[in-house]
Formats: structure tokens, sequence, C-alpha cells
């Protein structure tokens, strides 16, 4: 299936440059998710068939992009942050906070 018709398009690599070094910034993501998906997924499994890999591996990705929490992006999946719901998010969350704060300062006061 083509990139495009998934919405996606490939981006060229953005380079960094840290005094004498070099680096591919979209490189060292890429090996970031394959230490991630080795060490969450392939390591803790049997897979008993080139079927059983690939239907783990489905279910991996999915898990990865919807509903595991990254905190490069603040702690919310890439599906909600592609759906532009991080700044709901962060406001449950910061109401949240609050509502605790209020309760602690209420049972310290009596």
């Amino acid at each position: 299936m083509r990139m495009w018709k998934l919405g996606m398009s490939s981006q060229p690599a953005k380079i960094v440059k840290i005094s004498f070094f070099v680096i591919c910034v979209q490189t060292i993501k890429i090996e970031r998710y394959h230490r991630s998906l080795k060490s969450e997924c392939i390591q803790k499994s049997c897979l008993l068939s080139l079927a059983d890999g690939c239907r783990l591996l489905s279910l991996y990705v999915h898990h990865y992009n919807c509903e595991r929490l990254h905190s490069a992006i603040g702690y919310i999946s890439p599906f909600d942050k592609l759906l532009g719901n991080a700044e709901s998010i962060f406001a449950q969350r910061r109401d949240k906070l609050l509502f605790a704060r209020s309760l602690r300062t209420v049972s310290f006061s009596a």
C-alpha cells in the first residue's frame, strides 16, 4: 500500500550538527522504535510461525501508535496527537492536579 493512501508523506532526514559529529535525527528515531519493538514485543514472546509474528507485530504497532504514552510528546499517544486531542488531555490533567491540590490543602488545614 502506498504511503500517500495512508495520509503519510516521506520527509527528508533532518541533520543536526553537534560539534564534530553529524547525527541524522530520523535514523535515531527509527533505531529507538526498533529498540522498543524488540524489548517490549519480540523478546517477551515465543513466535511459532511467520503468521504468528505478523499478527504479533500488527498488534504491537497498534499499541505503539494508539495506546502507548510517549514521553517525547507529553505522555500522550501519537494517535491522540494526530487527532489534535493533546490540548484537551493536558487541560484534563491540569484540572485533576488542581483538584488534588485543593483536597490536600483542605485536609492539612483541618
